[in-house]
C-alpha cells in the first residue's frame, strides 16, 4: 500500500511536471510565433517603405534632369540664335565691304580680298561650329553622369535592404534552432 502511494505521488508529480512543461512550451511557441508575424511585418514595412522612398526618389531625379535639359536646351537655342544674328550682321558688314572694295580697286586686287574674305569667314564658321559641337558634348557627359550616379545608389539601395533580410532570416533560423533544442531536451527529460 505505500508502495503504490509512492507511486500515485510521483505519478501525479510527474503528471504535474508534465503539464508544466506543457504550458512553457505552448509559451514559448506563442512568443516565438508572436515575434516572428511581428518581424514579418516590420520587415514588410520597411521594404514597402524602401521601395516607395527609392521611387519618389526616381521620380524627383527625373523631373530634375527633365528640368535642366529643358533650361540647357532654351540657353543653346538662344546662344544658336545669338550666333546666327551676329553672323548675318558680319555677313552684311562683309558684304557691303566687299561691294564697295570692288567698286573702288582693280579685278585682280578684288579677287585677291574676296578671297581672304573668305578664309576669314569660313575659319570664324568653323570656330563657331566646334565650340557649338563641344557645349553639346559637354552637355552629353553631364546627363550621363547624372543617370550613372542614380543607378548606383538604385543599386546600393537594394544591396542593403538584401543583407538587412538575410540578417532577420538569420536571427529567425537561430531562434528556431534555440527552441527546437528546448522541445529535444524536455522530450528526453
Amino acid at each position: 500500500m505505500q508502495l503504490l502511494g509512492k507511486i500515485e505521488v510521483s505519478n501525479s508529480e510527474q503528471i504535474s511536471n508534465l503539464k508544466m512543461v506543457q504550458g512553457d512550451y505552448r509559451h514559448e511557441m506563442n512568443l516565438l510565433e508572436f515575434k516572428f508575424n511581428s518581424l514579418s511585418n516590420n520587415l514588410y514595412e520597411e521594404v514597402e517603405n524602401n521601395q516607395k522612398w527609392t521611387r519618389n526618389q526616381f521620380i524627383k531625379f527625373e523631373k530634375e534632369q527633365l528640368s535642366h535639359i529643358n533650361l540647357s536646351l532654351n540657353l543653346l537655342q538662344e546662344k544658336l540664335e545669338k550666333s546666327e544674328h551676329k553672323m548675318e550682321e558680319k555677313l552684311l558688314q562683309l558684304s557691303s565691304k566687299l561691294e564697295n572694295f570692288i567698286n573702288t580697286q582693280k579685278q585682280t586686287v578684288e579677287l585677291s580680298k574676296v578671297k581672304h574674305i573668305e578664309n576669314k569667314l569660313s575659319k570664324k564658321i568653323n570656330q563657331l561650329e566646334k565650340q557649338i559641337w563641344n557645349e553639346l558634348e559637354k552637355m552629353q557627359n553631364e546627363y550621363q553622369s547624372g543617370f550613372k550616379s542614380i543607378h548606383d545608389s538604385l543599386s546600393s539601395l537594394q544591396q542593403i535592404q538584401k543583407t538587412k533580410m538575410d540578417l532577420e532570416k538569420y536571427k529567425v533560423q537561430k531562434d528556431l534552432k534555440k527552441l527546437q533544442r528546448k522541445i529535444v531536451e524536455l522530450q528526453e527529460a
